[in-house]
């Protein structure tokens, strides 16, 4: 029998292309066949634990990553490499920013940058940290090394940086620069849109902005506030309040999404009858400001009462037969009177 085959590079860089796209349930049926293929190597599990990391599986993410990593050597230095660097994404998205780092750390010492460029993304990975963080000096000094030795040039994230200053116009002119692939990423329309936003700009950011929310992109929801302010700032309210509840739902709650619910809302005066008349539809007063009476009183549809098929008739002779309706019961009278079924 042959050597035992552990690594598929045709493979990870299909789970890899489906992980960056978002397309969670590909990936994890290539992680699936991967795992199937070749049992031996770990890094099928890492990939799973990646994708449950994204699908907000944190716990579980961890527990597989952390168990996957203390088995101890691989068995190349490729393996290596790119199994800390899924380790430091899994760590970084579940907030464990300090062992992330720890983790790129190794993946980059492991191997100078060359062969299958694997330090590259756990560079840009500890690049990205940093950028969360606000530690924007030593993010840039992690570009600048890696530039003075003509590895990779980090456009994308000098644009973010640049962004994160207040330098605007320089950053947009650093995204106009990116490739086309890169430059339609939603990193870089979100940073688009943030820099015109700031620049005064709105019909641009309205533009970037909604490319990440119609897509639904990862973490699009943090871009909704900012796209509701657009269309305030253009006094387009009807617009906003669209996006507005859909964040609310979403359980983003800024004071202009809040203000937005409190205007469009029923009246004070028929909210009260709302809760007054709790009981006639079967939910309880939970008092002021609970959710889900809150969620209720704000969905109510007007509707018309019908006729009740089995409404017993009186026939007159000189007008001919007509309907005898029943009493109206307290709801069906509130409905009549406030218009809110």
């Amino acid at each position: 029998m042959g050597k035992y085959k552990y690594y598929d590079q045709n493979l990870i860089s299909e789970i890899v292309y489906y992980i960056k796209g978002q397309h969670l349930d590909k990936a994890y049926q290539k992680v699936e066949e991967y795992i199937e293929r070749y049992p031996k190597d770990r890094l099928g599990q890492l990939y799973k634990a990646e994708i449950l990391s994204l699908s907000g599986q944190h716990e579980e993410a961890a527990e597989l990553a952390d168990y996957i990593m203390s088995l101890g050597a691989f068995h190349d230095v490729k393996s290596k490499v790119t199994a800390y660097t899924v380790y430091g994404n899994i760590l970084h998205a579940i907030g464990r920013d300090r062992e992330s780092i720890a983790a790129y750390r190794t993946a980059i010492d492991t191997e100078t940058f060359g062969a299958a460029m694997h330090p590259v993304k756990a560079k840009a990975g500890l690049i990205n940290v940093y950028i969360n963080q606000n530690r924007l000096d030593d993010a840039l000094k992690e570009i600048a090394s890696a530039m003075e030795s003509n590895i990779y040039v980090f456009d994308l994230q000098i644009a973010v940086i640049y962004s994160r200053q207040g330098k605007y116009l320089e950053a947009i002119e650093v995204l106009d620069k990116l490739g086309e692939k890169e430059r339609n990423s939603n990193t870089a329309n979100r940073v688009y849109g943030q820099c015109y936003f700031n620049l005064g700009e709105y019909d641009k950011a309205i533009k970037h902005y909604k490319r990440v929310v119609t897509l639904k992109a990862a973490n699009y929801t943090k871009i909704l506030p900012d796209l509701i302010d657009c269309y305030m700032r253009k006094g387009e309210k009807e617009v906003a309040y669209q996006y507005a509840k859909q964040a609310y739902d979403l359980g983003i709650e800024t004071d202009t999404i809040v203000s937005l619910m409190d205007t469009n809302r029923p009246t004070k005066d028929v909210k009260k009858e709302l809760v007054k008349h709790l009981a006639l539809f079967g939910i309880p007063d939970l008092g002021p400001g609970h959710k889900f009476k809150m969620s209720f009183l704000n969905n109510f549809k007007s509707e018309p009462i019908k006729d009740d098929e089995d409404t017993p008739m009186d026939t007159n002779e000189e007008t001919g037969p007509k309907k005898v309706r029943k009493p109206l019961t307290p709801k069906e009278k509130f409905i009549l009177k406030y218009g809110y079924r």
